[in-house]
């Protein structure tokens, strides 16, 4: 074999492998809510074996593509405004796109007091009592005297 020959198999050679590590794959990205409409949501797809991190957010149609994505296992995280965050792990193991359906649910509603040191509302210079009457209190009020109302006067 001529050098020139040699020249284009060491070629081929070394090239094979690095097609076969291009292996990636598509993943398709649906998010809907719990009536199955489109939510509009962000959030990210993580590898820490490929050292793949892309953030992502959807439009009004819920939907994103990730392309060319190493094969390997992954961690989607999606969340939306107002409904419960979805954490999912998935393998991407094929140049073939795969479609991930997401549901997001309600969030439960959660309340919080906030309790701080403020000025107490009792008065401390004053030790006298005060009564305050409404003015249903004194139409409700019955009267001592027969005959006569709290409401004529």
């Amino acid at each position: 074999m001529t050098r020139p020959g040699w020249i284009a198999v060491l070629a081929c050679v070394w090239i094979a492998p690095l097609g076969a590590q291009l292996a990636s794959g598509e993943l398709r990205l649906v998010v809907t809510d719990a009536t199955g409409l489109p939510v509009s949501a962000s959030g990210t797809l993580a590898s820490d074996a490929s050292q793949t991190h892309r953030s992502f957010d959807t439009g009004a149609g819920g939907t994103f593509t990730f392309d060319r994505l190493p094969d390997g296992r992954y961690r989607l995280t999606v969340a939306s405004a107002g409904l419960r965050t979805h954490d999912q792990l998935l393998e991407i193991r094929s140049a073939l796109p795969r479609e991930v359906r997401v549901r997001l649910n309600v969030a439960p509603l959660t309340a919080s007091v906030t309790v701080t040191q403020a000025a107490t509302l009792v008065d401390a210079h004053s030790a006298g009592v005060i009564y305050t009457a409404g003015s249903q209190q004194v139409r409700d009020q019955q009267s001592a005297v027969p005959g006569r109302s709290c409401s004529t006067w």
